[in-house]
């Protein structure tokens, strides 16, 4: 009895720590009491702290993942805006140095100008001959200038004008010996025409005057003339050149003279070297022709109608102006 007695007592003694370590492990579970359920007891609590385990390391895990994803993506973005950064400062090199080379051609341009005002504070003040030599240089650009905007409204006043010209001159043609009267009376050239002349002149039908540009300004005479017993010529040109000096003769077209006036014609030029209308009709070239070279360019052909007027002897007029209505009946 005794014995059966103390083995109960190991065995409670026994029973006892395995229930509390199976309470500690278990969770404080007092199932399975006893040798087997003890045991069971003891694997259910392992399994428990293996779940809890997996679980923290995979929390664990998706921490650092996503600790190191933002780490990465952090630094993706500081790596971003260092680039752009260093793009903007290679965009901004350009314009800051064009900024420096405006500022070095402004300061450059600054002291050009105070070295020119230095340099003229201590130059001598230009001479009338000097400053009028650098105020025509000046004057030439705008003499082309006004000269290339004249040429267009020269040109239509011309072509106007010639319509005029050429009604005036079919009038005249209906006028018996308008040019040679209008030419007898002009105060100038009358004392250079003598009775022979007048007579030559009463064949003259008609009076042209032309204005060349190319290849050099000049100006062309031509004398239109009809049937006569003096020449057979039926225009005779006279060209003169026009110069600072006025005008200046350059070529003129041979008199073809009749054999019976061609004697007349040859003691007439030289027994009188004076200036007179014959010695010019014959050779334009003859010293001071172009006294009437001017006479007739700038005075008788742009107007001559008052030097036809004045002597008019009776009768005249209504044979001029039955003349002018045939003409004009042309027309």
């Amino acid at each position: 009895m005794a014995v059966e007695a103390l083995w109960g007592l190991v065995e409670e003694e026994v029973e006892v720590p395995a229930a509390e370590e199976d309470t500690r492990i278990g969770g404080g579970s007092g199932r399975g009491r006893g040798p087997g359920g003890g045991a069971g007891g003891g694997r259910e609590g392992v399994g428990a702290i293996q779940g809890r385990a997996e679980l923290q390391t995979e929390e664990e895990e998706e921490q650092e993942k996503g600790a190191l994803e933002e780490q990465q993506q952090g630094e993706e973005e500081v790596e971003g805006k260092e680039d752009k950064e260093e793009r903007e400062e290679e965009e901004q090199k350009p314009s800051e140095q064009e900024g420096r080379w405006v500022e070095e051609a402004q300061e450059l341009q600054v002291k050009q100008q105070k070295k020119e005002r230095v340099e003229s504070g201590l130059r001598p003040c230009p001479s009338p001959l000097e400053a009028l030599e650098a105020l025509q240089i000046e004057l030439q650009p705008v003499n082309k200038q006004a000269s290339r905007e004249h040429a267009p409204l020269q040109l239509r006043m011309w072509q106007r004008r010639q319509r005029h010209l050429e009604q005036r001159s079919a009038l005249i043609q209906g006028i018996r010996g308008f040019w040679a009267k209008a030419f007898v009376n002009h105060p100038q050239m009358s004392a250079l025409i003598s009775k022979p002349d007048a007579s030559m002149l009463r064949h003259m039908t008609n009076l042209k005057v032309e204005e060349h540009k190319f290849p050099r300004e000049c100006r062309k005479i031509l004398l239109f003339f009809g049937k006569n017993s003096y020449f057979q010529n039926e225009v005779v040109t006279k060209e003169y050149v026009l110069g600072l000096a006025g005008y200046r003769a350059s070529h003129s077209s041979p008199n073809q003279w009749y054999p019976r006036y061609r004697q007349e014609a040859y003691r007439r030029r030289h027994d009188n070297s004076s200036l007179n209308f014959f010695n010019w009709f014959s050779d334009h070239s003859f010293v001071d022709s172009s006294r009437i070279a001017e006479i007739i360019i700038e005075d008788l052909w742009p107007n001559p109608l008052p030097y036809f007027k004045m002597k008019e002897a009776p009768g005249e007029r209504t044979e001029r102006e039955r003349g002018i209505c045939t003409i004009l009946r042309r027309v």
